[in-house]
């Protein structure tokens, strides 16, 4: 899996901002850490879908000191109120796969009667988890 440096910046009065220095137009923000941070992986993702359905070439993750050293997209960064995180390449939405999985028949149970699809409902709960839910 590929992992792309995201820069975080921090401002009291509005919240975070995030952005790919390898990927110029790729960010988001938020009002706090706790949601910018989870959004990050989704704005990557999507923007890179973005670039290869247009036929764009999707430009390779560089490491935080390549970043630093070239000062692309970094020029006049404040870095004792920025933080620098790796954010997974998440590949491309793919087909379904058949799983087996082992639950509690009480679990099960409880599933069953709130949910009209298994399956639709351990994606949701997995996706929710994964993208920065209750942990």
């Amino acid at each position: 899996m590929e992992y792309y440096v995201a820069l975080i910046d921090w401002d009291g009065r509005i919240g975070c901002s995030i952005r790919f220095p390898d990927l110029p137009g790729c960010g988001s923000a938020a009002s706090n850490s706790r949601d910018v941070i989870p959004l990050a992986a989704a704005v990557l993702s999507a923007h890179v879908d973005g670039l290869r359905g247009g036929d764009t070439p999707v430009p390779p993750p560089r490491s935080l000191e390549d970043i630093r050293a070239e000062g692309t997209g970094v020029a006049g960064i404040d870095w004792s109120c920025t933080t620098a995180v790796l954010v997974p390449l998440l590949p491309p939405p793919g087909g379904l796969v058949d799983v087996t999985v082992s639950l509690p028949e009480r679990l099960l149970a409880r599933i069953d009667a709130v949910a009209l699809d298994r399956s639709a409902f351990l994606a949701d709960a997995a996706n929710d988890r994964l993208m920065g839910g209750d942990a």
